[in-house]
């Protein structure tokens, strides 16, 4: 196992929640998704509920390679 100590940027869950997802119905501010599930491939897909309108939506990420 190899221990990394340092990182030329932030970390991929910092990038991936620092986007600030938006209701695309309302606009409202989404602050986390209702499932997270990763792809085969790498890829991770959020499924989203606005609580203010119900609006359902989903976004997909692709992390950068290590």
């Amino acid at each position: 196992m190899q221990l990394i100590t340092e990182h030329s940027g932030p970390s991929v869950l910092s990038r991936i929640f620092a986007s600030r997802q938006q209701c695309p119905q309302c606009g409202d501010r989404l602050i986390a998704p209702e499932v997270t599930e990763f792809i085969e491939g790498g890829t991770i897909q959020h499924y989203w509920v606005c609580d203010r309108c119900g609006e359902e939506s989903q976004t997909f990420v692709t992390p950068p390679s290590i």
